[in-house]
């Protein structure tokens, strides 16, 4: 009888361990910032609960947690940074880490509450950037596809830096122009305390979260920045070895699908827009 029941226990006991390992297996585990990233996710869930899986998203605000917390096999996934920023964290690791889907753009645009034209920039102009690295070849392509700067031979918008500006006579900017760069949480709140900054490159999930235009009646989009052929569409990241793995082909097929496409159309209002 003691063998029959012991028998019985480890049968049954099996059979939870197989359950509980084929529903951790359905279960991905995603870091992803607030806005619009776990927006985006909530719109994906009931989609990919259709195809039997379900999303565990932990939002955080560290933009430098969601890398290394995939990379340690943490969590399987992150959503809330572009390829640059991706490309420079793969650059210094070990563990190689792959976007597998191209899902929105939050198009780096300058704003003003003292001036209604770019055309108003001139050398006492002050310009109010961000620390971020990967941004600052991005926001100088912006001024150059304006006219406002040029650009020495070579640089383009992932590497340009402040020392391949060429002052361009009827503005006048130059380095001498730019603020001293704060953190990018910081910006919106910056910009809105300083009356003296003229303009300020703003990324739009930090307009959007703060409903910037709503907000600010007197703020005003001054240059806004292309995305035809933009390299800083933010991307679905996971571990290399799991690019190939059913659920992450799933979930970064709905994050391209047309209806997340429609979503993002319809819910941001261009602060953020499709990638494709």
């Amino acid at each position: 009888m003691k063998k029959i029941y012991l028998l019985i226990t480890l049968v049954v006991g099996t059979l939870i361990l197989t359950a509980c390992g084929k529903a951790a297996e359905n279960v991905i585990s995603i870091v992803a910032t607030q806005t619009p990233h776990s927006l985006i996710l909530e719109e994906a869930r009931p989609h990919l609960q259709a195809k039997g899986y379900e999303l565990d998203i932990t939002v955080v605000s560290d933009f430098t947690f969601g890398n290394p917390a995939v990379a340690l096999g943490s969590y399987r996934a992150n959503f809330f940074q572009h390829t640059p920023f991706l490309n420079q964290f793969n650059a210094g690791s070990d563990v190689l880490l792959s976007a597998i889907a191209h899902v929105h753009i939050e198009p780096l645009t300058a704003y003003s509450r003292t001036i209604t034209s770019f055309e108003q920039l001139n050398s006492n102009s002050r310009i109010l950037v961000s620390t971020s690295i990967p941004d600052r070849g991005r926001l100088l392509y912006v001024l150059y596809s304006y006219g406002i700067i040029g650009l020495r031979e070579g640089a383009n918008r992932l590497s340009a830096t402040f020392e391949d500006i060429i002052e361009i006579e009827s503005f006048g900017i130059n380095v001498s122009n730019f603020i001293e760069p704060v953190a990018p949480q910081m910006l919106v709140p910056t910009f809105l305390a300083e009356s003296d900054i003229d303009i300020a490159f703003i990324n739009g999930n930090f307009a959007l979260s703060t409903n910037l235009l709503e907000n600010n009646p007197q703020v005003r989009r001054i240059l806004v920045e292309s995305t035809v052929d933009n390299p800083f569409a933010n991307v679905l990241v996971v571990r290399d070895e799991d690019k190939g793995a059913s659920w992450a082909l799933a979930l970064a097929a709905i994050l391209e699908s047309d209806t997340i496409r429609s979503f993002i159309l319809e819910r941001f209002g261009g602060y953020v827009v499709p990638a494709n």
